[in-house]
């Protein structure tokens, strides 16, 4: 006589098996041998940050992500350090408004340097602090053409000897890219 998953889906488990492959993470015995995991609760934020001024940057000191955010998992969401601060330091963040740092430190979580804010105040920032260069042309990384491959393009465009396909031929890009540098809706700097 087959036994049932232990897991309670009704499934048959391989012989000998209590569980089908993946389904013990189902069951309480499961759950609470992965509660630890859980470790901080929304007050014990307060430890994985280096506090000092009152208006110096308070250093997540805790894990981060690629970007530098600190990360914290709290009832097994994962959240960034910074919103939980300001959460906890003023309220409830607006819906759709974001955290933005006016020291411009993504581990910082000093509720002084916390504000909040639209995407697009956060990419005028981003920009206005020089944080995001405006990459166009010679100067982005995916760039085929050089400024003076754009000026030959237009000038022998213009004389009427070259189609677009031809000149698309010579320097390697789509005719539609031609046409779009002839009139100027692509590489408008040049």
């Amino acid at each position: 006589m087959r036994t049932l998953c232990g897991c309670g889906c009704g499934g048959i488990p391989n012989r000998g098996a209590k569980y089908i492959k993946g389904h013990y993470k189902r069951t309480k015995e499961s759950r609470k041998k992965q509660s630890n995991v859980n470790k901080y609760t929304f007050k014990d934020i307060w430890r994985q940050i280096d506090i000092r001024n009152e208006d110096d940057c308070w250093e997540w000191v805790g894990h981060k992500d690629k970007n530098g955010y600190g990360r914290a998992t709290i009832n097994r969401k994962d959240y960034r350090s910074h919103r939980i601060v300001y959460k906890e330091t003023y309220g409830t963040i607006p819906e759709g408004l974001f955290i933005l740092h006016t020291c411009n430190n993504p581990s910082c979580c000093n509720p002084n340097h916390l504000y909040t804010g639209t995407n697009q105040d956060n990419m005028d920032q981003m920009v206005a602090d020089g944080r995001s260069p405006h990459l166009i042309g010679e100067k982005s990384g995916t760039h085929k053409l050089k400024e003076k491959d754009v000026l030959e393009i237009r000038q022998l465009y213009s004389t009427g000897e070259y189609t677009q396909r031809d000149l698309s031929k010579k320097y390697g890009i789509s005719q539609t890219e031609i046409s779009r540098i002839y009139h100027r809706t692509r590489w408008d700097h040049v």
